[in-house]
């Protein structure tokens, strides 16, 4: 680990089989995610882990190709 980095491996980690499972209550599933497709795509990260379309995230990634 780098100096001055955080150690999250004890964190709670959480994944979305996205290739055949449908969101939680929005987002469809996709067998290209973070495709080079022309279309926006996008990472949030959330301090809480119950989250839903108003939830704001704390940091975000967002691709264009």
């Amino acid at each position: 680990m780098r100096a001055g980095s955080t150690d999250i491996s004890s964190s709670m980690w959480f994944s979305k089989m996205y290739a055949t499972v449908d969101g939680d209550d929005f987002g469809t599933k996709t067998t290209n995610l973070l495709a080079n497709s022309g279309n926006a795509a996008g990472i949030a990260i959330f301090d809480k882990t119950a989250v839903d379309v108003t939830t704001i995230p704390i940091d975000v990634i967002f691709l264009w190709w």
